[in-house]
C-alpha cells in the first residue's frame, strides 16, 4: 500500500503490460481500479503494451484501435525505446513550470535534494534563506511546497 501511495506524487504514471498477455484486458482493469483506490484514479497515465513484436498483425490492428493513445513497442527494439524515451522528455518539458522557492536556513537536505534533483536556474542567499529558481513539473514543486512547510 504505501508503495503504491507514492502514485499520488507522481506527475505521469507509466502503466506497462504484456501485449502478448491473454488476460492484457484484465490487467488493465484491475490496474484502474486499483489506482482508483488509492485515489489516483485521474492523474495522467501512460499505457505502453510491450512486448508487441510477440503479438501478430491482426492482433496489434486491434489493439492499436482498442487502445489509441498506447505506445505499442518492445524493447528488444532499440528504435521503441528511444521512441519512449523521447515522448516521455516531451511530456515532462511541456509540463514544466518556474517556480521561486525559499528554503529556510535549516533546511539543508530540503536543498541538498533539490540541487541534486531538480534543475535550478539561479540561487541567490536572502535573510531568510536560499532563494531558488527552479524548473519542475506541478507535482514536483508541491511536494517541495509540502516539505518546506513542515
Amino acid at each position: 500500500r504505501s508503495t503504491l501511495d507514492e502514485a499520488l506524487d507522481a506527475s505521469l504514471l507509466l502503466h506497462i503490460v504484456d501485449a502478448a498477455d491473454p488476460a492484457l484486458r484484465a490487467h488493465i482493469q484491475v490496474t484502474k481500479e486499483v489506482l482508483e483506490g488509492i485515489g489516483a484514479g485521474k492523474l495522467r497515465s501512460l499505457l505502453i503494451l510491450n512486448k508487441i513484436d510477440a503479438v501478430d498483425i491482426s492482433q496489434k490492428a486491434l489493439l492499436k484501435k482498442e487502445f489509441p493513445k498506447a505506445i505499442a513497442m518492445s524493447v528488444l527494439n532499440p528504435k521503441d525505446v528511444e521512441a519512449l524515451h523521447s515522448r516521455l522528455v516531451s511530456f515532462f518539458l511541456d509540463n514544466m513550470a518556474q517556480v521561486e522557492l525559499v528554503v529556510p536556513y535549516g533546511k539543508e537536505g530540503v536543498l541538498a535534494d533539490i540541487r541534486k534533483n531538480i534543475h535550478v536556474l539561479s540561487e541567490s542567499y536572502e535573510e531568510k534563506g536560499v532563494c531558488l529558481k527552479i524548473n519542475a513539473n506541478p507535482g514536483t514543486v508541491t511536494a517541495l511546497k509540502r516539505r518546506l512547510a513542515s
